[in-house]
């Protein structure tokens, strides 16, 4: 089989929206600045 997202991800945020809850948002949003910077 194969997986195929839903909606295209503008970007990391929108890709891990589903996410985006509790200590996980803030570690991503960590992440997501370090690879921005």
């Amino acid at each position: 089989g194969s997986a195929k997202m839903i909606r295209r991800a503008e970007t990391p945020k929108d890709y891990f929206a589903t996410f985006d809850n509790g200590e996980f948002a803030a570690a991503l949003d960590k992440a997501i600045a370090d690879a921005e910077a």
